[in-house]
């Protein structure tokens, strides 16, 4: 039979959160049509996560003899042949980490415990440190290690958290981050240290070799949170002066438990991954063995994916959560040019129209509104049917939105509207800035306020809006130093050249001189080896436009 106390039946409980079943991480969904998400993820990080049930780990070294270690039902069993003996974990160095191990009893007059930001075993030349507790005495301590000499930076303090007597079992866990540690015995918070000497290492489990010792796992987790010390009680109970091994000097006396038959130790699984499970809304809906799932949503709303990894002694917490929403439309505006100069100017946008089922739906309004630094919503602007079909997936480039000279200088909205007017389905919106008011007019004309329409190609094509008229638009900033942009607008591909000449009528830049696509094109004048003053910037397209704008170079 195998005795715990409650307190170390709740750490071991909470060690399959923190160690042998690691979440997954990065829990990523991405809606696709129909309704379908595809779930992505990694792994649980890395650690090291043994219970010996497979045999003496790849990963571990034994030392000094690997013949005095053998694994039987689970368990790890260090046998007696020398003064220490070490069975060290060489798959991974840990900066900030949470190391538990649990052990059992076989007999009380002995000390082992765990080795962390360790370079091997302890032999001559060992750099470490080792959390010990002494089963005849109650005791424990830290044991530092520079080459092979030792300190202790906690001395051997009585604990009534270590279990003493013959077949009870002892969790020892120790939290690191940076250069401070927080020690726990049985779950109990005991002590604290800090020291700069290890940054880093491996972690092992040690005993001495006065009895044999029963490991029944070892965990380590990679950047642990610590837990500040300021935060736990403070144990109080004397230090008691001892030897290495924890038995107490001076002729102190402790309460002895004599060495009877050792309690044969009961197996516990507690590492093998079996699979992913998957969650939606905290019900399961499927399993994995990839870091990968694909779902199929029941209906149209709002729904949140967790993911656990589960194991044959228990199930994780789960990952982050991540959310879709799934609509039979969406609308997505995003804002390609949303600064304004103060004389007035064009805002430019992209509409995405993505339809998620096969139904087509007939005569569905696009309109827009504008929020004016004020807070009054101002509209509708612009107003259009549009057919949206089936899995219809366009995304329309280039639509504009005129704000003209008098509008006000502060921060708009600019909301895109699908449904069927005045009633709004779904809507989208970005934020665009006026950087000044050239007049002091406040009557708002809605002919000032122009701007495309939304139009939607059949097959669900990128589609891009075009102007309705060849124009040269305000330069921004202006006055500049040294880069001044504009944009040129063209309703059809035309032969388009623009150039900037100085006071003098000498070319001083060529921006664009051949065939240009309709559309919106964008220049900047980059002046900053030229001379400060007045220089004006022309844009022809033949037998269309000669338009001239004057800028304005200030150093």
């Amino acid at each position: 039979m195998r005795y715990m106390l409650a307190g170390v039946m709740c750490c071991l409980l909470a060690a399959v959160a923190f160690g042998q079943v690691i979440p997954p991480i990065n829990l990523q969904a991405e809606l696709l049509q129909a309704g379908e998400v595809q779930l992505t993820w990694d792994a649980p990080p890395d650690g090291l996560v043994e219970d010996f049930e497979d045999g003496l780990a790849q990963d571990f070294e034994y030392y000094p003899d690997p013949n005095d270690f053998v694994v039987e039902d689970g368990y790890l069993k260090m046998l007696t042949s020398s003064a220490w003996q070490c069975a060290w974990y060489t798959g991974m160095q840990f900066t900030d980490f949470d190391v538990e191990a649990t052990f059992q009893n076989v007999a009380s007059n002995n000390s082992r415990g765990i080795q962390f930001r360790a370079d091997g075993p302890r032999d001559t030349d060992y750099n470490g440190f080792n959390f010990y507790v002494a089963l005849s005495s109650g005791n424990y301590s830290i044991y530092k290690f520079v080459n092979g000499t030792s300190s202790t930076p906690i001395s051997w303090t009585t604990s009534p958290y270590v279990n003493t007597g013959q077949g009870e079992t002892n969790t020892l866990r120790v939290v690191g981050s940076g250069n401070s540690f927080d020690l726990y015995i049985n779950g109990n918070y005991v002590n604290s240290f800090t020291d700069d000497d290890h940054p880093s290492g491996m972690v092992s489990c040690i005993a001495s070799s006065s009895a044999t010792v029963w490991y029944d796992e070892i965990t380590c987790i990679p950047a642990a949170t610590l837990v500040p010390a300021s935060m736990h009680p403070q144990e109080t109970t004397p230090s008691v002066e001892c030897d290495e091994f924890g038995i107490p000097l001076n002729g102190q006396m402790v309460d002895m438990v004599q060495p009877t038959q050792p309690v044969e130790p009961v197996s516990r699984e507690i590492d093998e991954f079996i699979e992913y499970r998957i969650y939606r809304d905290n019900v399961q809906i499927g399993t994995s063995t990839t870091e990968a799932f694909t779902d199929n949503l029941p209906s149209i709303g709002e729904y949140t994916y967790t993911v656990t990894a589960y194991y044959d002694e228990g199930e994780s917490s789960p990952s982050n959560e991540a959310v879709v929403n799934w609509q039979l439309v969406f609308l997505d505006l995003t804002g390609q040019i949303t600064q304004i100069p103060p004389e007035g100017g064009t805002v430019f946008y992209d509409a995405h129209v993505w339809n998620t089922t096969a139904q087509t739906f007939q005569n569905v309004r696009y309109w827009t509104e504008v929020e004016l630094p004020n807070s009054q919503v101002f509209g509708p602007l612009t107003m259009v049917n549009v057919t949206i079909t089936g899995f219809m997936d366009a995304t329309v480039q280039g639509l504009t939105q005129d704000i003209p000279v008098y509008a006000p200088e502060g921060t708009y909205t600019l909301t895109g509207h699908l449904g069927f007017y005045p009633v709004s389905y779904l809507s989208d919106s970005f934020t665009f800035e006026k950087l000044g008011t050239g007049t002091d007019a406040v009557d708002f004309d809605p002919s000032d306020w122009s701007g495309s329409d939304l139009v939607l190609t059949s097959d669900g094509a990128s589609a891009v809006s075009l102007p309705s008229t060849y124009s040269l638009s305000a330069a921004y900033p202006n006055p500049f130093n040294p880069s001044t942009s504009f944009s040129v607008s063209l309703p059809d591909a035309s032969e388009l050249t623009v150039t900037v000449y100085n006071i003098a009528g000498q070319r001083v830049a060529t921006l664009a001189d051949g065939q240009a696509s309709a559309g919106q094109h964008e220049y900047t004048f980059d002046a900053h080896d030229l001379a400060s003053g007045l220089y004006f910037v022309q844009a022809v397209v033949p037998g269309q436009m000669n338009e001239i704008r004057k800028v304005t170079l200030l150093r």
